[in-house]
């Protein structure tokens, strides 16, 4: 938890992904973005629990600063890549939304 936490702290000061709020009702602005894996576990702190989705409630979405991959397809096999799109480009998409949300992203 600690060592995620720390981690992220870092990136996010590295991307200068922490920056100032524009608007006081949204906090997305201020947090460096997140792209993990939907069954991910990194943690119990204020910061990395954010990060970790088995603690969103069910059917409720992730924090705006946080892109989900759901990596599972790749599991047994890795398929061809004229079948499906191959892990990095699930990669590049999830920056981009987090961009489109004018959030930087910070870490994988």
């Amino acid at each position: 938890s600690e060592a995620n936490d720390l981690a992220y702290r870092l990136a996010s000061c590295f991307t200068r992904g922490i920056q100032p709020n524009t608007n006081d009702d949204d906090d997305s602005e201020r947090l460096a973005g997140v792209i993990c894996t939907k069954h991910a576990y990194h943690g119990g702190t204020f910061i990395t629990s954010s990060f970790t989705p088995c603690y969103n409630l069910a059917g409720q979405a992730s924090p705006p600063h946080i892109e989900l991959l759901d990596l599972s397809i790749y599991k047994e096999n890795i398929p061809p890549i004229q079948e499906t799109p191959g892990p990095s480009v699930a990669i590049l998409r999830a920056i981009e939304a987090l961009r489109a949300r004018n959030i930087r992203p910070a870490m994988l």
